[in-house]
């Protein structure tokens, strides 16, 4: 739980993580199929920073914990993002939907692999 003392360097780091995920949106989005690219290309570089940032000696510490994992990376990374784009494709009903399903399993998988490429380059635990 975070700590009252905390909470602003939550808020200001997410708003961050939020902003540059936009910036990335607004740059990138409008490429074909660019929305679904953007949303996993964001998860994925925010899970091997998460893990890099949850082993890494700098980022020791709560206030720099939860500023750059809970606040910035939170705010950057997006799996409601993928939701809505899913939710987008009639719920994965549509004739596109198992593709939509396919590619939030192949995220989560990917993004679990991401995180613990994340702590290797930081240095830390591994098992």
């Amino acid at each position: 739980m975070v700590s009252k003392q905390l909470l602003p360097l939550v808020f200001a780091g997410g708003a961050m993580g939020t902003s540059l995920r936009y910036t990335i949106e607004i740059l990138l989005g409008t490429l074909p199929q660019g929305q679904i690219i953007v949303t996993g290309f964001v998860n994925l570089l925010g899970a091997a920073l998460l893990g890099f940032v949850s082993a890494h000696k700098f980022f020791s510490g709560p206030a720099k914990q939860n500023f750059w994992g809970v606040g910035f990376l939170g705010g950057f990374t997006t799996m409601s993002g993928l939701a809505v784009i899913t939710a987008g494709a009639d719920l994965g009903l549509s004739a596109a939907g198992p593709i939509y399903w396919l590619l939030v399993f192949v995220q989560l998988v990917i993004g679990f692999a991401a995180y613990r490429l994340g702590l290797i380059m930081a240095g830390g635990r591994t098992k």
